[in-house]
Formats: C-alpha cells, sequence, structure tokens
C-alpha cells in the first residue's frame, strides 16, 4: 500500500512537519477576508481546508490528485458541516489546472510540491500563476535538502522511500533553498519570505479532531491497515530514521508579479 492511501484511509489531517501549528501560522500569514477566493493544492483528508471553511465561513476550493484522498476530505467537510462550502476537485497528474485565468487570490500548499515529479512540477507551479490574481499570494511549506547533502545521499535516501512508502522524500532539483526560489521567480512569483520552521515560535502540538479519531479507532480492526502500519513504522524507526537530518522545513510566502507577463 502506497504511504499517502494508508494515511487516507486512516484519515490522518495534518500529515505535514509542524502539523496544525504550522497550519495556523500559515493562515495568519494569508490574512483571509470573506471576499478571499483560496485554493488549496493537495488538500489531502481536509483537515485545512475545513478548518478554513469553517472558522472563516469561506467559500473554497480544494484538489487532490488522490481520489482516495479526495473522499475522505468529502467525508470531514459533511462530518463537519461544511460539505457546501467547499469544491473538491479531482485533478489529473501533470495536467493543467481545470480553472480560468486569475481564478483565485490565493493558493495553498502543504508538503505537496517535494514529492510532485520534477517536471512535473515546473508545470505546477506555472499554473499556479496562471490561476493566481495579479498579487495574488502562493503560500506552500515543503520539505527541502539542506546546502550541506550531496546528490548521491538524495538519491539513496529517495530510492528508499520509493522503495519503503511508494514517494520520494523531496525532489532532487530543485533541491536547496536558492534553487527553490529561482524556480518560483522564474515562474513569476515574487518570494516575499522563507521561514525556517524552527524560527517559527509557539506553534501548539498536534491536535487530533473527532473525525480523524473515529477513522483512526476503525481502522484499528482493519487486518490490512494494522499490518501496513506496523511496516510504515518500522521502516521510519528502522532506515529513515535519520533522514529527517537531511532536510530542511521552509514555509514560502509569495506574491504574483503584477507585470507578469502569461
Amino acid at each position: 500500500m502506497h504511504f499517502l492511501d494508508y494515511h487516507a484511509k486512516i484519515g490522518t489531517g495534518y500529515l505535514h512537519p509542524g502539523g496544525e501549528g504550522l497550519t495556523e501560522y500559515m493562515i495568519n500569514e494569508i490574512k483571509l477576508t470573506a471576499q478571499t477566493r483560496l485554493l488549496e493544492l493537495g488538500c489531502g483528508t481536509g483537515a485545512s481546508i475545513v478548518k478554513i471553511a469553517s472558522n472563516y465561513k469561506l467559500n473554497v476550493c480544494a484538489c487532490d490528485v488522490s481520489e482516495t484522498m479526495i473522499n475522505v476530505a468529502r467525508q470531514r467537510a459533511l462530518f463537519n458541516r461544511v460539505s457546501n462550502r467547499i469544491n473538491f476537485v479531482k485533478l489529473e497528474a501533470g495536467s493543467s489546472l481545470p480553472f480560468s485565468d486569475k481564478s483565485f487570490d490565493v493558493v495553498f500548499a502543504e508538503s505537496v510540491l517535494a514529492i510532485v515529479d520534477k517536471e512535473e512540477l515546473l508545470v505546477l507551479i506555472k499554473e499556479v500563476t496562471r490561476v493566481l490574481v495579479d498579487g495574488g499570494k502562493f503560500v506552500t511549506n515543503d520539505a527541502i535538502w539542506k546546502n550541506t547533502i550531496s546528490g548521491e545521499k538524495i538519491t539513496q535516501i529517495n530510492d528508499a522511500c520509493v522503495k519503503d512508502f511508494g514517494m520520494i522524500q523531496s525532489v532532487p532539483k530543485p533541491a536547496v533553498l536558492k534553487e527553490w526560489v529561482e524556480m518560483f521567480e522564474t515562474a513569476g512569483l515574487k518570494v516575499d519570505k522563507t521561514i525556517n520552521h524552527i524560527t517559527i515560535k509557539k506553534r501548539v502540538g498536534f491536535v487530533t479532531d473527532f473525525y480523524t479519531s473515529c477513522r483512526k479507532f476503525f481502522s484499528a480492526f482493519s487486518i490490512n491497515l494494522t499490518f501496513n502500519k506496523i511496516v510504515f513504522n518500522s521502516a521510519l524507526r528502522g532506515r529513515h530514521k535519520k533522514d529527517a537530518e537531511s532536510l530542511d522545513n521552509y514555509l514560502f510566502v509569495m506574491t504574483k508579479r503584477k507585470q507578469h507577463t502569461e
């Protein structure tokens, strides 16, 4: 079973580093208003978009390439009585975003870009720029490689992650912070802030909501999910125990350049 499919089935809410605390910090950076047109890329099981729809009473859009994730996100939205506020869209990997030019004031993503195929990543960033209004915000947090990590080490870790989890740890190109900034800038985005997670103060701990608790409780009765939990935990505590030492986690806050030619 793919690592993300497993977490979709057990309803994991905040899979990204920093958990709900980082999501709260990111929302504060976005500065939402009642008029904000917002899109989440890679919504996963919907924890963040449901939080936003619930707390800010916004009509929003969320998309993901995983049908399993989308289905769980829809269930979470229904459970929290905000399904009428969220338009969930299934994406095809590598394809254009199914939205008109300048459709959104804000686009955000959490631990999504770093696991996208490098060719598809460039297309996706250009698409984000296209669907943003001039002056619109793109906010994303991702695990990227430290400057001190060699290409050989990156390949070694990524190959092991594909074998054990069905996905890479982080794209090999762009790899380090400078390369990520250059990619965003080339696509027509002005990088306003690059915030290392370790500098973010007063982050709350991981919070498990009632919906997630229910899914995890019932998943405990599934032999297949229990088996996969054991396998994944064994890999995480084994040869992937020190993977995090090779990575930095960054929050990027960007603005679409008003003079960008699309």
